[in-house]
């Protein structure tokens, strides 16, 4: 069974959970999956297709969502196709996430942040708000992600043709921390364990382990012996 507001839309193949509540004015598209015990607040929309001949990209992965129990989804939230969360992920109010994305239990997303498409974001993990997590990025286990932070991919800044080869997110590796108002610029590794100091611009990898500042970044302070400091690699 589950409450839903007369002023909402629900589409067909759309499978609910016990107990699930839906506020007023959610749009739930065809194909949603909602697990036990969730909330949708009003005005949210889940399984939204990508749209726009400027940012539409294929999409091969197919366009079921999933949502897992004992999740919250806020006001004025998307949800696009194919994205998958697991059990008590809390979606903060006007969040963003893009088409392809998995997101691991007990992760919570701020207000008014972005994730973009082909991301995979792990468990325990904090995205405070106001930050962006670009594409074909991939944030581990227990990383916590400050406000306001900003993510890119493309080093090339929409000068040549779209292709996901050169287009690449940064690696956020378990148990990393990055301080408020950071750029992680893109194809970088930001360390296992690492700290990044608020307002860094992050223009290479940094290795495990490590406190890095300023613009660009560069480590400050060692937290692991000498001979550990660069088992951080790109990929």
């Amino acid at each position: 069974m589950f409450r839903r507001a007369l002023t909402s839309r629900i589409g067909k193949r759309v499978a609910f959970g016990r107990n699930v509540k839906i506020y007023p004015n959610v749009v739930i598209e065809d194909g949603v999956h909602i697990g036990d015990n969730t909330v949708i607040y009003p005005g949210a929309y889940i399984g939204k297709a990508p749209g726009g001949n400027l940012t539409r990209k294929p999409n091969p992965h197919g366009v079921d969502v999933y949502v897992g129990p004992n999740c919250q989804i806020g006001p004025g939230s998307i949800i696009y196709q194919n994205v998958n969360l697991k059990w008590n992920v809390l979606i903060g109010d006007n969040v963003s996430v893009r088409e392809n994305v998995h997101i691991g239990e007990n992760t919570i997303l701020g207000r008014n942040t972005t994730v973009n498409y082909d991301t995979t974001i792990g468990s325990n993990v904090r995205i405070m708000d106001g930050s962006h997590i670009t594409g074909n990025s991939v944030v581990e286990d227990d990383v916590f992600i400050s406000c306001l932070v900003a993510t890119t991919n493309d080093n090339n800044m929409n000068t040549e043709v779209y292709d996901d080869v050169f287009q690449r997110g940064p690696i956020f590796r378990k148990g990393c921390r990055v301080g408020g108002g950071a750029t992680i610029l893109p194809n970088v590794v930001i360390g296992e364990k690492a700290v990044i100091g608020a307002g860094s611009v992050v223009t290479k990898s940094i290795p495990g382990h490590v406190v890095a500042l300023g613009s660009p970044a560069r480590i400050k302070e060692v937290l692991l012996p000498i001979n550990e400091l660069f088992e951080c690699k790109d990929e």
